[in-house]
């Protein structure tokens, strides 16, 4: 499934419909490269304290596995400002994957530059 721009602008009024469900779990399985998590809620459906669970876990496993940094890590509630973290972070997640692809692709156009106190070597 392709990226879906995340919403971060949760106001506590906002309830988590089907298709939010769907939009987390789908960015957070593109960036995972796997379904691993449950991707296509209906109207019917809520998302369970172990789905939330598990998208928390992924989310640390995406942490690790790309060396971010977070600042903020949701909690185990369904609320606006958890949602506004995990959001946040896919977001933030994808950007710093895109710098990071940006990055290796520069090093092997440009070679690896490597920066001395007052030059630059190849």
């Amino acid at each position: 499934m392709a990226w879906i721009e995340p919403k971060t602008n949760w106001v506590e009024t906002d309830r988590c419909t089907f298709d939010d469900a769907n939009r987390i779990a789908s960015n957070i399985n593109e960036l995972l490269g796997s379904a691993s998590l449950k991707a296509d809620y209906t109207q019917d459906d809520v998302i369970s304290a172990v789905q939330w669970r598990a998208v928390l876990d992924a989310i640390d496993s995406l942490i690790d596995r790309e060396g971010y940094h977070a600042d903020d890590l949701p909690g185990m509630s369904a609320t606006a400002l958890n949602f506004n973290i995990v959001e946040g972070l896919t977001l933030g997640i994808k950007e710093w994957i895109d710098l990071k692809n940006r990055q290796h692709a520069a090093d092997i156009f440009f070679g690896e530059v490597y920066s001395g106190e007052n030059q630059c070597m190849r």
